[in-house]
């Protein structure tokens, strides 16, 4: 254990060694430095996973949209097959089924 006048350096204790106060600001700042990316880094993770969640939430309610408007939509009744009878010389008048939006 190296002691400056009777102060032992290594444990945060108060010294009057100039060259020991310069290695441990230059050690804290090294600390500082490495906290700070710490901090960048987590930081992003946690922008990382909040963007995920809101993404997330979205295909979740476009999924349910989708369900919504599929179980909306009534299937139409299957109609049975006519058949033509080739003597009256006519086809059957079927029912029209409009498709599209806004008609």
């Amino acid at each position: 254990m190296e002691r400056h006048g009777h102060i032992d350096a290594r444990h945060g204790h108060p010294t009057f060694d100039v060259d020991e106060l310069d290695k441990r600001i230059k050690d804290m700042k090294a600390v500082e430095g490495w906290l700070r990316m710490n901090l960048s880094m987590l930081q992003m993770t946690i922008q990382g996973l909040e963007m995920q969640r809101t993404t997330l939430g979205a295909v979740q309610a476009m999924s349910q949209m989708a369900s919504d408007a599929a179980k909306s939509m009534k299937p139409e009744a299957a109609t049975e097959p006519v058949a033509v009878d080739p003597a009256q010389g006519r086809f059957p008048v079927l029912p029209v089924r409009r498709c599209g939006r806004g008609r």
